[in-house]
């Protein structure tokens, strides 16, 4: 395209654009400077208006304001005076108020203004300086009342410690008052046990009695209520914050008085004068707290500048309010002063404004015509042909002629839009070159994208490796898991043979001296047989081989067997094993009766151990979900510190008390953990040091069609097995297969032997046995694979075989059934289970024998577990053997006669409605029990007792009561049987 051409621009015209539109500016200035005084002579008038106001209506207000805002600070500041709690924030607040009340008067004092009267303004000061004494004299009250409140406090401390200094003193004389019950009671047992009476040694035996019953039991006591009484006395000391009236200020210091009285009686009867004198000196100090200046004056006296204080922040609150009032009638008053002002301002402004309307349609009209006149000659024309050359610019065309003639301002602007053109074909030059740059850039991102490209692969190898090394991880966990059970299996291999040989010591029919030895031994076995359940629980649970069953059980039955496992050692530490069962709660149920029963006896277990007094109570209520049943589990032991609750549910970390150690593997919380998430729940510990632990967790159970009751068929009849059956016993462990072995012939069979598949094999080819009894890992192979072939054997290709194994999981149990055996047995077992299963599978007995639970086998406690009985044989034998028919007699009959005591005071007791004294009475009753190991009725007495103490809202004193006495009557009469029959076993 050819350059484009310019014309060199004419002379200026003496009158052109420019100069036309001069004159038209000029027109408008001129009738600018005309408003522009009509403006300034309206708007003077508007600004004396206003500034009357400011002169004189405005401070007022302000000063009228400023004042409010002063009273509802004071108001405010009241409250806060009211709520002072210490010398501190007093003085702090009492600083506030001294500086705030010179700004009120000063504020007031601004007042003087001729719109404001002279006697509203001065009723305004008087109010002010009555609500600044008033302020003053109630911030005066109020540190008077804090100065008594801190003398007081400090004398309860003093109190406190004398009253924690005569604790001590009293529960060092009860233990003095114990020790010599203790010893007379010795003296006794020693004259009773020793060489026959004399007539010298009668009277020191009656004189003892008497001391026992007249002296050190009534002293014993005396000491016990003068403990009772310090804790009274520390208790009402304790609560003397609490008295917010003087009646009942008048009411404590009578009780005080009352126990201080009690305590005089008391320490007149401590027998050592030193700790005599050391009480009499205590009794002067606290009786000196009801005296003229003690914490109970010191009480009253706060109380009374109390009520002061709140009668003058009334006063204040009034004071306030008809401050308040004034200042509104003063701003009311102000307001009609201004609306005036504002009035006048407002007729000033309109004429004003109408000036302002007329100059300007004058100038409007004038600038009009001015405007009219240049732009009509020389102007629209040339305008429009710029117009075009513009548009075909913006549509692409280069080419536009456009004429640049003239000397006025559009010449001018058509050389503007010629450069334009020029400058559009130059940018369309640049936008070529710049394709030619992007397509070279787009070759540079290419390149770049390849190397990111490979950047990705080698990122991509090194998760692939990340992944490697993370599957390693996991097998080396899954090897752990499976190093546990193995080891874990191997122990109970043993341990099954050691349950075994203490059964066929048991048949020796040893001495009663052996005989504790095996239970002891027998218990120690069970105890170690729990841990490595505890170990095989862990392993499957880390192995994910948790599967849950649901089959119909009882509930109730399941708690009770799990108190009849753990009762003797509930009982060897005098607990008591309470079961709280919501009579809402459904007894079938449709879940799994085995993960819950292995749960509750580990949880009640924990608790038994850890745990010195009181009582374990498994409580069972309806859940927070559809048919969801909460459990929880509390004991009265050490507890466990908050910031370790979480800590413990780990594996193998255990509770550590300061005193002792209480053994175990720091599992038992692991596993119940996983079972409880495994049957989808969440188990909850609340628990603080020194005030026991309750764990609960909640299920959701079905219940079941028909009642479940696991003790259904405890009546039958005894199994009856036919004597003669040939049995081949396929197992690796000699001591195992030494005691199954003995097993058989005891119960008339004829044993083939075996230590391996082999061996087996040999036997089966030169016998023809009636049942095989198969170990599951054997050194040349295992149990299946025996089974197999012996299938391919003609002769024994239907021989029922049952599979033996300390450690098999329950989600293989029925594939083993399935792969051809007749029965599973899990050990380690008892003489009666083994004769149980073969006259199921042999078909010679009625009676059928339990089916595992589809898991390892539990403890031998555990499935034989019966109902506590009245007394326990096995202990009165011991005591028996050791003391003699006419010892035991007679601790039997001083049993009864202090039972019948108890049991009738207690009755009385519950019909008066004393709960204290049915608590004191259970105590004593479950004592007594326990000495002679009357197992049901010390968990009853001690139910009683441990509810009682709880305070439980649902209790029938006398329902609870008479069903102990009737206890009591089957229990002695048990007792007497019992008594009598080892007496003529003895003969």
């Amino acid at each position: 395209m050819d350059a484009p051409s310019y014309v060199k621009a004419p002379p200026r015209r003496r009158f052109g654009l420019r100069e036309r539109l001069m004159l038209g500016l000029l027109f408008g200035a001129l009738g600018t400077i005309i408003v522009a005084v009509v403006g300034w002579i309206s708007f003077q008038r508007v600004v004396g208006s206003q500034q009357a106001i400011v002169r004189e209506t405005l401070p007022t207000a302000d000063a009228l304001h400023d004042a409010v805002r002063g009273n509802a600070r004071l108001a405010a500041l009241a409250p806060r005076l009211a709520r002072a709690d210490t010398t501190g924030e007093l003085h702090q607040l009492r600083a506030t108020l001294d500086a705030e009340l010179p700004l009120i008067r000063d504020r007031l004092a601004r007042l003087d203004s001729p719109h404001v009267e002279p006697e509203l303004r001065a009723r305004l000061q008087a109010t002010g300086d009555t609500l600044a004494a008033r302020l003053g004299i109630m911030a005066d009250t109020i540190a008077a009342r804090l100065q008594v409140r801190d003398a007081r406090l400090a004398a309860a401390r003093a109190l406190r410690d004398s009253i924690d200094e005569l604790g001590a003193l009293a529960r060092a004389q009860t233990d003095n008052a114990t020790a010599l019950l203790v010893s007379t009671l010795t003296t006794l047992l020693q004259a009773e046990t020793g060489a026959p009476s004399t007539p010298a040694s009668l009277p020191d035996r009656t004189a003892a009695s008497d001391r026992l019953l007249d002296v050190d039991l009534d002293t014993l006591e005396r000491m016990h209520e003068l403990v009772l009484t310090a804790h009274a006395l520390g208790s009402l000391v304790d609560r003397l914050d609490e008295v917010d009236t003087p009646a009942r200020l008048q009411e404590a210091r009578a009780a005080f008085d009352t126990q201080l009285a009690l305590l005089a009686r008391r320490v007149r009867d401590v027998a050592d004068p030193g700790a005599r004198a050391q009480g009499e000196t205590l009794h002067a100090t606290l009786a000196g707290a009801t005296g003229p200046g003690g914490a109970f004056d010191m009480r009253g006296a706060e109380l009374e500048l109390r009520a002061r204080s709140e009668s003058s922040q009334a006063e204040v609150g009034t004071l306030t309010t008809e401050l308040d009032a004034l200042a509104g009638e003063l701003i009311h008053r102000g307001g009609r002063i201004l609306a005036e002002a504002g009035l006048s301002a407002e007729r000033s402004a309109s004429s004003g404004v109408l000036a302002f309307g007329v100059i300007g349609a004058a100038l409007l009209l004038v600038t009009a015509l001015v405007l009219i006149q240049v732009l009509r000659r020389h102007t629209l024309g040339r305008l429009l042909a710029l117009e075009e050359a513009t548009l075909a610019l913006a549509s692409g065309k280069r080419d536009v002629r456009i004429d640049t003639d003239g000397d006025d301002e559009l010449a001018s602007l058509s050389r503007a839009l010629a450069r334009f053109r020029d400058d559009a074909v130059e940018r369309d030059q640049l936008a070529a070159a710049l394709r030619v740059q992007q397509q070279q850039l787009e070759h540079e991102v290419a390149a770049r994208t390849a190397e990111l490209r490979d950047s990705n692969a080698a990122l991509a190898r090194e998760t692939a490796e990340h992944a490697a090394a993370r599957l390693t991880a996991e097998k080396a966990d899954r090897a752990k898991t499976a190093f546990l059970g193995t080891v874990s299996h191997e122990l109970r291999t043993p341990m099954a043979g050691i349950l075994g040989l203490l059964e066929l010591l048991e048949d020796t029919d040893p001495a009663p001296g052996q005989q504790k030895y095996l239970e002891q031994i027998r218990s120690a076995a069970v105890l170690l047989l729990e841990l490595l359940e505890d170990m095989l629980d862990f392993a499957r649970i880390e192995a994910g081989g948790v599967q849950v069953e649901n089959t119909p059980f009882s509930l109730r039955d399941t708690v009770n067997d799990v108190f009849a496992v753990q009762g003797t050692r509930a009982a060897a530490r005098g607990l008591a094993l309470v079961a709280d069962i919501d009579p809402g709660v459904p007894d079938a149920l449709l879940g799994d009766r085995r993960k819950l029963s292995q749960i509750l006896l580990n949880l009640v277990g924990n608790a038994i151990k850890f745990s010195d007094e009181g009582a374990v109570t498994v409580r069972i209520a309806p859940g927070t979900r559809p048919d969801g049943l909460r459990f929880a589990v509390q004991d009265h032991g050490i507890g466990i510190d908050p910031a370790r609750q979480r800590e413990i549910l780990e594996p193998f970390v255990q509770v550590r008390d300061s005193g002792r150690h209480h053994g175990g593997t720091g599992l038992g919380l692991a596993v119940c953990k996983r079972l409880i998430e495994a049957m989808g729940g969440e188990i909850a510990i609340d628990s603080a040091p020194g005030q026991g632990t309750t764990v609960s967790f909640e299920f959701a159970f079905t219940p079941a069609p028909a009642p479940a009751s696991s003790k259904a068929s405890a009546g039958a009849a005894p199994v009856q097995l036919a004597p003669g059956h040939t049995v081949l016993l396929v197992e690796d462990d000699a001591v195992n297969r030494m005691v199954v072995e003995r097993f058989l012939q005891a119960l008339d069979q004829h044993p083939l032997c075996a230590g391996d598949i082999q061996a087996a094999l040999a036997t089966v080819d030169r016998h023809r046995p009636d049942i095989a009894l198969i170990d599951m890992n054997l050194p040349d192979g295992d149990g299946r694979e025996l089974l197999a072939r012996l299938r391919a054997l003609p002769g024994v290709a239907q021989l029922p075989a049952v599979l033996m194994s300390a450690h098999v999981p329950a989600n293989e149990v029925k594939a083993l059934l399935d792969a051809g055996f007749a029965a599973f047995l899990p050990k380690p077992f008892t003489r009666a289970q083994l004769q149980a299963l073969l006259a199921r599978v042999l078909g010679d007995g009625a009676a059928t024998a339990p089916e595992p639970d589809g898991g390892d086998a539990q403890a031998p406690d555990a499935r034989n577990a019966a109902r506590l009985e009245w007394v326990s044989e096995d202990f009165l034998r011991t005591e028996h053997d050791a003391l003699g028919d006419a010892v035991l007699g007679e601790i039997a009959a001083v049993f009864a006669s202090q039972g019948d005591t108890l049991v009738s005071a207690l009755l009385d007791a519950a019909h008066a409605g004393d709960a204290g004294e049915c608590r004191r009475l259970a105590h004593k009753l479950r004592g007594a029990a326990s000495n002679l190991g009357l197992e049901a009725l010390r968990t009853q007495a001690g139910s009683l007792e441990q509810d009682l103490l709880d305070e439980a809202q649902h209790i029938s004193l006398p329902e609870r009561a008479s069903a102990l006495q009737q206890t009591y009557r089957e229990t002695v009469r048990a007792l007497r049987a019992t008594l009598a029959r080892l007496a003529d076993d003895r003969r």
